[in-house]
């Protein structure tokens, strides 16, 4: 199986060989490709996020070229509002050699309402999550472990690849032909 993944960070392809090795896809070859998202670096809505994992997808394919590939994989995080609390999402978008989209979505997790109002004020998450997580010794376990998710998004770049995963094995259930231009 070959997989192109519009993503260079190591982090991320990491991921998504866990995510193989555990369903033994273990000759699985991923090809990185460092391509552009379309998207503002912080996108605040699940919209947003979902169209920056498909153009990596689709910038991926793009990038290779003619060469052969069973899909190419978009990865993006980003965050969505609700009740006045903005939460993280990850999402994962595979394209497949007919330009099939297929989505996954994570479940959204709640930011501190501190990390929140400092976004909403205009600060990048990234910053203001790590100097929460310096600065609040002696957190309970559970805002502990949320605090590295919300840093790391391990389990959430793994879930949405996990749902648009098992709908591209699915196909016949889930196809979403869509015409999507590449920039």
């Amino acid at each position: 199986m070959k997989i192109l993944i519009g993503t260079t960070s190591e982090q991320k392809i990491n991921i998504i060989k866990k995510f193989l090795v555990s369903r033994n896809l273990t000759d699985a070859e991923i090809k990185p490709f460092g391509v552009e998202s379309g998207i503002a670096d912080q996108p605040l809505d699940e919209k947003t996020t979902i169209q920056g994992s498909i153009t990596r997808a689709m910038n991926a394919v793009k990038a290779n070229g003619e060469g052969d590939f069973d899909f190419s994989l978009g990865l993006e995080a980003g965050l969505e509002e609700i009740n006045g609390i903005y939460h993280i999402v990850c999402t994962a978008s595979i394209v497949d050699e007919d330009n099939n989209i297929y989505t996954g979505v994570s479940k959204k997790l709640p930011l501190p309402a501190e990390v929140s109002s400092e976004v909403k004020k205009g600060g990048e998450f990234g910053v203001i999550i790590r100097e929460f997580d310096a600065k609040t010794d002696g957190k309970p376990e559970e805002i502990e472990s949320l605090v590295k998710e919300l840093i790391n998004r391990t389990d959430g770049f793994s879930e949405a690849f996990g749902i648009a995963f098992l709908k591209y094995g699915n196909r016949d259930f889930f196809k979403q032909k869509r015409d999507v231009s590449i920039p």
